[in-house]
């Protein structure tokens, strides 16, 4: 049956190892779906490395989601410069959100996570270590 959902996912398959960056993201939505996250996000990558505006979104979300937030920096660089964000009200609240736990990441220790003193080389008075 053509309407199943097996057969439509062997259909995504086939065109995204054709190369299709439009299967591929929807392949990729479709593993998250599943929680099959690792290969998910392959597909996804896949797709945006064909510059895919909508899958570098998706990314952006599963490493929000994930909270790696260097990541999801670099992802959300590449959604701001792709057509996908037009329209889009969301992604203003997604940029705040990856600044802020940027900024707490950047003002808090490596090693035990206290919060940091100083500009530059960065004290921590916790474990008594300097941070960079």
């Amino acid at each position: 049956r053509v309407d199943s959902p097996e057969t439509k996912k062997s259909i995504l398959i086939s065109l995204a190892n054709e190369g299709y960056a439009e299967a591929q993201n929807n392949l990729g939505r479709v593993l998250m779906k599943e929680n099959d996250r690792s290969n998910a996000k392959a597909w996804l990558v896949a797709a945006a490395l064909q510059g895919d505006g909508f899958s570098a979104r998706n990314i952006l979300v599963y490493c929000k989601d994930l909270l790696d937030m260097p990541e999801a920096h670099f992802w959300l660089n590449i959604v701001l410069r792709s057509e996908a964000t037009q329209d889009d009200p969301d992604l203003q609240k997604s940029v705040d959100d990856i600044s802020s736990n940027l900024r707490k990441l950047r003002d808090s220790c490596g090693g035990c996570g206290a919060d940091l003193v100083g500009d530059r080389r960065k004290y921590c008075k916790q474990c008594r270590t300097y941070c960079y």
